[in-house]
């Protein structure tokens, strides 16, 4: 993080037990002590408080005021390092923020981009969650596991820390959570036996999952963890607007300030996009334009209609599959149909396109789309529901307003982070540990490669797998590699005089002349297979 050199920061709160600062502000204890439920708590906590200080007034009503980003909220079972006041080693003004050193959270930044946590050990975190795209995807609906699509737009996973209802419809509680949905649903597929057991296969894992979370073979319910753990570092509190929130009010400019003022105002941004991330987490239905793309493409609609039937939706909505029915999905509830949680503000100029469908591609077209009261409300010509939010409302901004408006939304992001370098890795993704394999003196050892996946941002090119060819770089004599596959045959496999592991290093290279290499370590064992006694009979 950048050094916010002379500024007030906001106080540490990370390192507060969570049931003792909720009874503090008057929450029950019986549901302060319940850890599964306390931040719903939270927006029913900013509204009972009055005249701190700490609310904005609009239209008679009070809402969360903004404020800078302070230290994201730590779980009571995933406890993590805080930078100290009194530690050389910290930042300037990130007393209280989990540290990005933490053995764990290193742990955690291995398993967001390692595929292995898959189904068939393509997709990672970061295939849709990619540090060059704004921790999301530029694309309108993010893609899915290989042969489907996902029906909805990938969110930053940055400052996803503070949010205690993760997924557009909430579905998700916590960051532990949201990794096993994400990683065992539509976008990972994966199996949680075979994904455990991956890990299980790397002795690295094995000796980072001991040090860190103390058992002699990783659990997968400790990978979560560790990715909770690392996605709770990854935030950025160092914006302008957060800079000039702490005392620094050269931090914005004229129009900058000026569209905050229509932001807390005229526009009346500020009654769904309030507090420090610039969300109140309410759902709502804004009356958006449907994706073109959603509704055309069929790999999309056929995924999207197994939702329907995966989540138990009743035949008279599943006619009308074609329309995402959002908060829906998860209560069931009719009124519910086409709301989706409020984004958080922060990070938007790296973030593009916007909205959950990805229907606008600029913030000049989501502010517009506000100042003429949104759209035609499709829930009610469809279901008979109507549920638009009664603050969608015609804003009646000049270009100049909206032009200010949109400089405003600008100032919410820092520089981009692009790379891991905070984190002490020189390269994005980081260095995977190897997956180790054995065979017996003399045996034929098999490898196959991780394959290579299509990370085109364009659904239409997406949809061609990517060609590769593969050759080998370096491995013991007598070695062979299929050119096609990457199918790597080592035919009578003998130790080497020094006993470690063979490594065999393979390269794979796209049509664009993309390079990228792998390793494959074999440990050949200097003694003969075991006999299969168990298949002869004495009788």
């Amino acid at each position: 993080m950048r050094q916010l050199v002379g500024l007030t920061a906001p106080g540490p709160t990370a390192d507060i037990p969570v049931a003792q600062l909720l009874t503090k502000l008057g929450v029950d204890p019986v549901l302060a002590a319940s850890e599964s439920n306390w931040c719903e708590c939270l927006s029913e906590i900013a509204h009972e408080r009055r005249s701190d200080g700490g609310f904005v007034t609009l239209d008679g009503k009070n809402f969360p005021a903004l404020q800078a980003l302070p230290p994201p909220p730590i779980p009571g079972d995933n406890k993590q390092s805080l930078y100290t006041a009194d530690d050389p080693a910290t930042p300037y003004n990130d007393t209280g923020f989990p540290r990005r050193d933490d053995p764990k959270v290193h742990l955690g930044m291995l398993l967001f981009f390692d595929a292995r946590l898959s189904g068939d050990n393509s997709v990672a975190c970061s295939t849709c969650h990619a540090p060059d795209q704004g921790w999301g995807l530029n694309s309108a609906i993010s893609r899915g596991y290989p042969g489907t699509s996902h029906w909805r737009n990938s969110h930053t996973a940055l400052n996803s820390a503070y949010m205690w209802k993760l997924f557009w419809d909430g579905s998700a509680k916590a960051l532990e959570p949201q990794a096993k949905s994400a990683n065992t649903g539509l976008s990972g597929n994966g199996k949680t036996d075979m994904m455990e057991e991956r890990l299980r296969q790397c002795p690295d894992y094995v000796r980072m999952f001991k040090e860190v979370f103390g058992t002699d073979i990783p659990l997968l319910d400790d990978a979560w963890r560790a990715i909770g753990a690392f996605q709770r570092t990854v935030i950025q509190p160092d914006t302008p607007f957060d800079r000039y929130m702490m005392g620094d009010k050269s931090a914005l400019e004229p129009d900058q300030v000026r569209g905050l003022a229509l932001f807390q105002g005229k526009a009346g941004c500020i009654k769904c996009h309030n507090g420090p991330i610039l969300s109140d987490q309410k759902y709502y239905n804004l009356g958006l334009p449907q994706e073109a793309s959603f509704l055309e493409d069929p790999i999309k609609q056929i995924t999207h209609r197994f939702q329907y039937f995966s989540k138990g939706v009743a035949e008279d909505k599943y006619r009308y599959g074609k329309h995402d029915l959002g908060l829906y999905f998860v209560s069931k509830r009719q009124e519910d149909i086409g709301k989706f949680r409020a984004a958080p503000l922060r990070y938007l100029e790296y973030t593009p396109p916007y909205m959950h469908n990805g229907t606008f591609d600029t913030l000049e077209e989501v502010v517009e789309f506000y100042n003429k009261g949104g759209e035609a409300n499709w829930t009610e010509y469809t279901f008979g529901v109507d549920n638009k939010s009664k603050l969608i409302k015609k804003l009646n901004l000049t270009d100049t307003e909206k032009k200010d408006l949109v400089a405003f939304l600008r100032s919410l992001s820092g520089e981009e982070m692009r790379d891991l370098t905070p984190w002490g890795s020189a390269q994005t993704p980081p260095k995977l540990p190897d997956p180790v394999s054995f065979v017996y003196r003399g045996e034929t050892y098999i490898g196959n490669p991780i394959p290579v996946v299509s990370m085109e941002a364009d659904v239409e090119k997406r949809k061609e797998p990517e060609k590769v060819s593969w050759s080998l770089v370096s491995g013991p004599q007598g070695i062979a590699i299929d050119t096609q596959t990457g199918r790597v045959t080592w035919v009578n496999a003998q130790p080497p005089a020094d006993g470690k592991p063979v490594t065999i290093t393979i390269r794979s290279t796209t049509t664009k002349g993309v390079t990228a290499d792998q390793t494959l370590l074999v440990t050949v064992h200097d003694s003969d297979p075991p006999a299969l006694n168990f298949l002869s009979s004495t009788e």
